[in-house]
This record gives structure tokens, sequence and C-alpha cells, in this order.
């Protein structure tokens, strides 16, 4: 029965979203059902029971008439859609969720640069006897702190770079027919809970991010670990969180792209699965906002932190930001389309 469905969706994909038409579509599903029992009950396997009802009701132009759509079939023109495959959908998601994590990686960079100079000048401060020494570790963190930088710029280049295949999808109207829609709301679903742990994660450790610095603060046992040791730790611990969030949100952010590739004007884009699973924004400036959202954040963030040199607290964008996304997503999107 499961073909079945698929060819009769199929048939009505790029079909206005009428009532005219859903009732032709509920009433030729009926009728499929009702012969196919009708076969099975005859002795015929489900094999054959299919392809009998296929070739006795899939050409939509010769029983448009019979189901009361033949004035729609006749004026309506079809639209030069350019449809993902299953497979092409995967690849797709597994490239994205990638690019995600490269994003993720390049924001860890980001954060941690400032460990270089903290932990450079703490050392250079403590080597009275040995200050040519002392101010080449400085200046190997000063060092470090571009470089760690510039492999993040690098990271987020190159992660664009590898999303140029696809393109495509952007440049052209594409679609996915209705197995492709269950099987990617499916995958969506199944990945709430793995998104929620890593974001939970990802919180926890920005929150914990404070205790190295607390804990050797209280325990006063040397200002290396005071000045030092405990606000490098904070910043990698914070930077693990961060990257966890962000890269929580990759295959979610793949999935709401493929499933809101069907226009809601056509049988294709009210799928349930798809309904009950895109969000779709209701201005194309909100829609450029949020897929520019972390490029804009990143930027924001690198101005700042060489303009002031704050990098010690600058990093706390990446968490807010983090939040505001959901905030918005929340506010400008609809999760239904009725």
């Amino acid at each position: 029965m499961e073909t079945l469905r698929n060819y009769l969706e199929t048939m009505f994909a790029n079909l206005p979203n009428s009532l005219e038409v859903n009732n032709a579509k509920q009433e030729l599903w009926t009728m499929m059902e009702d012969k196919y029992n009708e076969l099975i009950s005859e002795g015929k396997t489900e094999n054959e029971a299919v392809g009998t009802i296929i070739s006795e009701f899939g050409n939509l132009d010769e029983i448009a008439d019979a189901i009361g759509i033949k004035n729609v079939i006749e004026n309506y023109e079809t639209p030069d859609i350019r449809m993902i495959s299953l497979q092409e959908a995967k690849d797709f998601v597994f490239d994205s969720a990638h690019r995600t994590f490269m994003v993720a990686l390049a924001v860890f960079f980001f954060i941690i640069s400032p460990v270089g100079p903290i932990l450079g000048s703490e050392f250079n401060a403590n080597m009275t006897l040995f200050n040519t020494f002392g101010n080449l570790l400085e200046a190997i963190g000063v060092i470090f702190m571009f470089f760690a930088a510039a492999i993040g710029v690098g990271i987020i280049i190159v992660s664009s770079l590898q999303m140029k295949e696809w393109d495509y999808i952007k440049r052209t109207a594409c679609g996915i027919d209705y197995s492709t829609a269950e099987y990617l709301a499916q995958e969506k679903k199944n990945n709430e809970s793995e998104k929620s742990i890593m974001v939970a994660i990802g919180i926890i450790l920005c929150i914990a991010s404070i205790i190295p610095v607390t804990f050797f603060g209280i325990l006063n046992i040397s200002q290396l670990l005071t000045d030092a040791i405990g606000p490098s730790l904070l910043f990698i611990i914070a930077a693990f969180g961060v990257m966890l969030i962000i890269n929580a949100g990759g295959k979610d952010k793949a999935y709401d792209c493929l499933l809101n590739l069907n226009s809601e004007k056509t049988i294709s884009g009210n799928y349930e699965s798809t309904k009950k699973a895109v969000k779709r924004y209701k201005n194309n400036t909100k829609g450029y906002i949020s897929k520019n959202y972390w490029q804009a954040v990143t930027c924001i963030y690198l101005i700042w932190s060489f303009l002031t040199f704050d990098w010690y607290k600058t990093w706390i964008i990446f968490p807010i930001a983090s939040f505001l996304r959901g905030f918005i997503t929340k506010n400008h999107s609809k999760e239904e389309i009725k």
C-alpha cells in the first residue's frame, strides 16, 4: 500500500492545492484501496495487485474526467521543477551537517584565541630572571591569538566553498517527492533527542566555564593559576560548549531547507510530514537573516574583539547569539501552513 500511496502523491504533486484537487485525490485513493483489497481477496500477490492498479489508474489524463478535475488538468501549466532524489537529499544533509561542524570548529578557534596572550603575558611577568625568554613566550602568545583567528576564518571560507555544489537548490525551482519528504520528516524527528543533548551539554559547559576562575581565585594558591590557568580554562571550556550548541542545529537546518522546497500552493507543499516539520519564514528578509545569521555573528565578534581587544569577554556573544537565534526562529516563523 505504501507503494500505491507514493505513486498517488507523485501523480498529484505539482497540481494546485485546491479543495477540488484534494477531493479528487482522496476519491482516487479510495478507488485504489478498494481495487487493491478486491485483487488481494482474489488471490493476487501484492506486487501483482499494485501493478494492476497502476496500469488501470496510473494515467491522470485518462481518469481526470471521472474524478472531476478534467478542467484543472487541461488548463493548469505544470511548473518546471528539478526534483531532488532521496540520495541527493541524504548527501545534502551530510554536507550541511559537516559545514555546520566546520563553522562550530571555527568559532572554537575564535574563542580560544585569547588563551595565548593570557598565558604568554603571565609567564613573562613571572620570569624576571629570564626576561628574553619571557618576552618570547609573550610574543608566541600573541602570534597564537592571530593564528587561531586566521584558522577560524580559513575554516569558514573552506566550508562555504564545499557547499557550492548545492547552490542550484537556491537558484532553481526544486522539489522533493512524497517518500523523500516522509523520510526527511522522520529523520528530523529522530534527530531531536541528539540535538537536545548537545545543546544541554553545551549550555552546561558554558555555565561551568566560570568554575576554574572561581575555584583558583578562592584557593589563591598561586598567581599563575589565578591569572592565567583559570581564565584560559574558562575560554577553552566555553569554546567547547559554544561549539556543541552551534553544531547541534546542523542537520536540522538541512532538513528544514529540503522540506521547504515544495511550494505550499501545490499538493506537494502540503504533505502532512512537510507541514509538521517545516518552518516557513513570513517574509524573505527574515529568511535571509536566518540563513546568514552565524556569518554575521562571527563578523561582529571579530570587529568587536579587534577594536577593543576585550577578548576575555567578547566570546560571550556566541552563547547569547545561539539563544537569540532560537527566539527569532520561534517568533518569526510558523511551524505549520494551514
